[in-house]
């Protein structure tokens, strides 16, 4: 990188810089000034930056994207995340897609004719729309990641290029680290005790790596601390890499998941107990399985495991009942143990932890038919929750989101 002796001792600042390229194809990292300075420092050859699915990677300053140039000739911006920035949405709803929805997305930009259905590929293209014209937030997850990683080929990178341009750097805060949070305010709510500031985190976030459950603390850094500003200028790209890296990623199989709760629906079923009671006993087989993430949470809030002794099993429904996405993951969970007749499949732990978590916080959902269906029924708001993107499209527009060509038509 230009070493900090070319900059002097001049602040990160769209005062001083105009843009920031690294030009993959040519082997340079470019600065351009706001003064008409202009900065070059030659890539190496054996630089891991090198061997990148991106060829041209641009910072502006001034609007604070990062414009990405794949190999194959695709245009992608993104927005950065700025921790002076105190309403990035700038009142922009949120969108949760399941991965089949993205690949409907994907035809859409691609190949428009073949989605079949015409009504289908309208709201397809209506979405797109909103996405690109500052209408709509459309954060994507690791889930999606994932997802995308499964693919190959032409199919690959068409559904990561969609995502990628369409997410803008958007991104569902990972669902393990939202549960933390939600144990951590019911409970300092339930002691009586002050919520920690990483507690309320965004779950909808351009904070980087915020997707992933890893180490990486964005917001815990100072606005000015030079790693923060690296991380916010290199997410994005890292996000474009994992989605259309070309080699295929192996799919995890759930399938220990899979036979504990065939195994405990089963005792349930041969159990003379009430529905009630067996809901009950599903609850207490919640809490106990989340043991460790309420146990972090007490020794968050100075108190120590100890505090566990104090929660009912009465109180524990309730509990999950404040909690947005933990909550609506685990009345999923009950709802289908104590359906005898109920079929566990491995693919269902990804939808119903990704799905629960948009559903608590994201403004509109489109899932897959059997998880959307059960959520619809549960929320408060089900009209909030779709699972074809022709009825997702018509609530959006009758609730009067507009893109920002529209608004300025109007105004």
């Amino acid at each position: 990188m230009v070493s900090q002796s070319h900059l002097g001792t001049s602040v990160l600042s769209s005062d001083v810089f105009k843009y920031w390229v690294i030009d993959r194809s040519r082997r340079q990292i470019r600065i351009l000034c706001q003064d008409g300075r202009e900065l070059t420092e030659e890539i190496a050859l054996d630089d891991p930056i090198l061997r990148s699915e991106i060829d041209l990677s641009i910072v502006d300053w001034e609007n604070w994207w990062v414009t990405s140039q794949t190999k194959q000739g695709h245009l992608i911006v993104a927005e950065a995340y700025s921790p002076l920035t105190v309403d990035p949405l700038h009142g922009r709803p949120s969108v949760y897609l399941d991965q089949n929805h993205w690949s409907t997305l994907a035809q859409a930009m691609f190949d428009p004719s073949s989605i079949k259905k015409a009504t289908e590929r309208a709201a397809a293209m209506d979405l797109i729309v909103l996405a690109q014209d500052g209408g709509i937030v459309l954060p994507l997850s690791s889930a999606n990641v994932r997802e995308t990683a499964n693919l190959y080929g032409a199919q690959r990178y068409k559904v990561g290029a969609s995502i990628a341009s369409l997410s803008k750097g958007w991104q569902l805060r990972h669902p393990l680290a939202v549960w933390r949070a939600e144990f951590v305010r019911v409970l300092a709510e339930r002691h009586s005790l002050p919520t920690p500031t990483t507690a309320t985190l965004a779950v909808v976030t351009l904070e980087p790596h915020a997707l992933l459950d890893d180490d990486v603390q964005a917001y815990a850094m100072a606005p000015d601390d030079i790693q923060l500003f690296s991380l916010a200028m290199s997410t994005p790209g890292v996000i474009l890499e994992l989605l259309v890296h070309p080699e295929k990623s192996e799919r995890s199989d759930p399938h220990s998941w899979v036979t504990s709760n065939e195994k405990f629906a089963a005792q349930l079923a041969a159990s003379p107990n009430t529905k009630h009671e067996k809901e009950q006993a599903a609850y207490a087989r919640a809490w106990a399985e989340n043991r460790s993430l309420v146990e972090a949470a007490l020794t968050e809030l100075g108190m120590g495991p100890k505090g566990i002794c104090q929660i009912t099993d009465k109180e524990i429904p309730q509990l999950f009942g404040r909690m947005p996405a933990l909550g609506y993951f685990t009345r999923l969970m009950v709802m289908r143990q104590v359906n005898a007749s109920h079929k566990w499949r491995p693919n269902d732990l990804t939808d119903l932890i990704f799905l629960s978590c948009a559903a608590g916080y994201t403004d509109y959902l489109a899932a897959e038919k059997h998880t959307g269906t059960q959520l619809k029924q549960m929320l408060p708001n089900g009209a909030s929750v779709h699972t074809t993107l022709e009825s997702l499209v018509q609530k959006i527009r009758e609730d009067g989101v507009r893109t920002a060509g529209e608004k300025e038509a109007s105004a």
